[in-house]
């Protein structure tokens, strides 16, 4: 009985899995909250990076480690919500909130 009940978790794990990236759903939802929590901290060196391309490494000291804090705490935020209400169709059809980008290593 125990091999039963574990070949069905495992099933059902790998469905979770493989349909997050069939469709738009609560999996989606999940791996994308999972995703952003994970990933937030490489927010802080990415803006510093972005600001120091395009302001300059003066502009990159200050307002590059402040904006890549601010976006940290932003995906982090959005990454706990949307673990937390990951059931929910909500905003709209499972959608991200934080579009730009969705996935922290998608292309930005």
């Amino acid at each position: 009985m125990k091999k039963v009940s574990i070949f069905i978790v495992a099933v059902l794990l790998i469905v979770v899995v493989v349909s997050s990236g069939y469709c738009s759903g609560p999996a989606e939802k999940l791996s994308r909250g999972i995703s952003n929590i994970l990933t937030f901290p490489c927010e802080i060196p990415y803006q510093i990076s972005e600001t120091n391309k395009q302001n300059g490494l003066t502009t990159a000291i200050g307002y590059g480690t402040l904006k890549g804090i601010f976006m940290a705490g932003v995906r982090v935020l959005m990454g706990v919500y949307e673990v937390i209400t990951f059931p929910i169709p909500a905003p709209g059809n499972f959608e991200p909130i934080m579009t730009d980008p969705e996935f922290f290593f998608n292309s930005k």
